[in-house]
């Protein structure tokens, strides 16, 4: 038997038509609906005073609102709306009370009488990516998991902000490198970390935070421009998750000892590196306590960070002192005969350059060329590229 379908108001209609009919009493009516007689009289009146429509159901607001905003206010507040748009509540109820003398109401009274009136419009809601989880990635070997973060910028005294990146071995805690940037921007970062793949290899995951540029918040997956490239070259990106340092905590524990050691107090600019400051920064401790000499001002024989110069504004003897001292490096590391002879050839060319800038003294530190880092040696057999060296076998994994 199927179910019988009805309304309030066709309830409503049968009991005044059976009413009308007089086949029962008022009491036996009321009982066949389950209503009180008190309700069957009220509904009965209501026909006779508005027929159908009577048996609608009315409005429950209350007629009057004691505590209701005057209309003069609400007048008030849309006209200086509309003579001021980008004016919120916050700022239109003060400017209209040090004019008029009435009770105002609050800003988020203002703000819905605006919204009423359809003086506001609705901000348009950032799309919201949820992050990928927590890392869960435990280092069980060398060059498994690398861990990278931004040591927090600081002022150098040429007034100039320095971004040093740290990037470290998460099994070994070793540290691959610090690189002082002048920003936290893509290209400078990726050219870092060019550096670091050609000498240590690839790993297999690389673990930083949710910052720039790391990570992009309203991006698919978070994935940013350095990210993506990570992915093409077959390192799987971790980001950890927002306010938990804890899961990258090892870094961050490095970073406390970095700080301690290096980075107080700050050493003076060489006169000879001025130029160059801006992508610089020098920091040592003082080792002599009975030096007055140095006790304020670490010596700066000792570079912490050295960032990237442009070629154009390096003079030739940079350029040949940086290429010198690379084919040093290179010559020490192999083991070469090529390379004890590249290096016997550059420092005769730097025993050149500096007969011609004998009077800037000689220097203690090589700044780094970014042009360095694009030049590989003639006798290496490092591919040219990341991306040939992400498809070719992993090498054998270095002892840190």
């Amino acid at each position: 038997m199927p179910w019988n379908e009805t309304t309030k108001m066709r309830e409503r209609m049968r009991f005044v038509v059976d009413f009308e009919r007089e086949f029962f009493s008022m009491t036996e009516l009321c009982q066949r609906y389950g209503i009180s007689r008190v309700t069957g009289y009220k509904w009965l009146e209501r026909f006779e005073e508005g027929g159908l429509e009577g048996l609608k159901d009315r409005s429950r607001a209350p007629a009057t609102c004691p505590h209701r905003t005057a209309a003069e206010v609400v007048e008030l507040l849309a006209h200086a709306r509309r003579r001021h748009p980008s004016w919120g509540p916050k700022k239109l109820i003060p400017y209209l009370a040090r004019r008029y003398d009435h009770p105002w109401p609050a800003p988020s009274t203002a703000g819905e009488i605006l919204k009423r009136l359809d003086l506001v419009k609705d901000r348009r809601r950032r799309r919201r990516i949820d992050h990928p989880s927590r890392p869960t990635t435990q280092a069980t070997a060398p060059n498994q998991l690398w861990t990278a973060d931004f040591k927090g910028q600081f002022k150098t005294q040429d007034a100039v902000y320095c971004y040093p990146l740290t990037v470290a071995d998460s099994f070994s805690r070793y540290l691959l490198g610090c690189r002082a940037l002048s920003s936290t921007k893509t290209l400078g970062t990726k050219s870092a970390f060019q550096r670091l793949f050609r000498e240590y290899g690839l790993p297999e995951a690389i673990r930083t935070d949710n910052g720039t540029p790391f990570a992009a918040a309203t991006a698919i997956g978070r994935l940013s421009r350095l990210s993506v490239w990570w992915i093409r070259l077959g390192i799987r990106p971790e980001l950890t998750q927002p306010s938990h340092p804890e899961q990258n905590g090892s870094h961050e524990r490095m970073h406390r000892t970095l700080k301690a050691e290096t980075t107080r107090p700050l050493a003076p600019i060489d006169p000879l590196s001025r130029g160059n400051s801006k992508a610089s920064a020098t920091s040592t401790t003082t080792n002599d306590p009975t030096n007055t000499s140095t006790r304020n001002h670490p010596p700066t024989s000792t570079p912490l960070l050295h960032g990237p110069i442009p070629i154009a504004s390096q003079n030739p003897n940079t350029r040949a002192a940086s290429k010198c001292a690379k084919s040093v490096r290179t010559a020490v590391s192999a083991g070469r005969k090529a390379g004890s002879t590249s290096a016997t050839h550059c420092s005769s060319k730097t025993s050149d350059s500096k007969k011609s800038t004998t009077a800037s003294g000689p220097s203690t530190s090589v700044p780094y060329s970014s042009a360095d880092s694009t030049k590989t040696n003639s006798n290496s057999k490092e591919p040219d590229s990341i991306e040939k060296l992400s498809d070719l076998k992993r090498r054998e994994t270095p002892k840190l």
